[in-house]
């Protein structure tokens, strides 16, 4: 598409997209959109143009997860034999991300993939931006000096359906 779009760097401070950037190399051109917020791009070709289309993830996807793994940096939850929770949870996190993302059906969300740190509050920005169908968060509590505690914890919110509950 060398012909057709002028590489370059276009940046606005209103509106969805912040940042346009294009680049060529070889037969590949390479359209980077930076946005404000979270969104989802929608691709049409109609009449030999291509219409791009800045939308909600939830105007684009039928069903969008959002996986929050635990802790991370400097909060590294529970610890036992030098094995951190943050540690745990981000290797769980991916390996669910990469189940999920198998099923063209489903849009997923990590709200990490690295060893970062985001408060309480960002973790639910972040979901809430989305408006995922499904958020899970993932822990591994630990009680020290107590054999006996065993099992698992689920935690739901109750809304008006049953959809949070019959997942838990």
């Amino acid at each position: 598409y060398s012909s057709y779009l002028q590489a370059g760097t276009w940046e606005k401070a209103t509106g969805a997209i912040t940042k346009l950037q294009i680049t060529h190399q070889a037969l590949e051109t390479q359209i980077i959109l930076t946005t404000s917020t979270i969104q989802a791009l929608t691709v049409e070709m109609q009449d030999n143009q291509i219409e791009m289309n800045v939308v909600k993830p939830s105007e684009k996807y039928n069903q969008i997860i959002v996986i929050d793994a635990g802790h991370g940096d400097h909060d590294s939850g529970t610890t036992y034999a030098g094995i951190k929770e943050k540690d745990l949870t981000l290797s769980i996190s991916k390996a669910v991300v990469a189940l999920l993302e198998a099923d063209p059906n489903i849009k997923v969300y990590a709200t990490r993939e690295d060893d970062s740190f985001l408060q309480l509050m960002e973790r639910t920005a972040f979901s809430n931006e989305i408006e995922p169908d499904l958020f899970v968060s993932l822990h591994i509590n630990s009680v020290d000096k107590n054999a006996a505690a065993s099992g698992t914890e689920t935690y739901y919110t109750e809304k008006l359906d049953t959809r949070n509950k019959t997942f838990a």
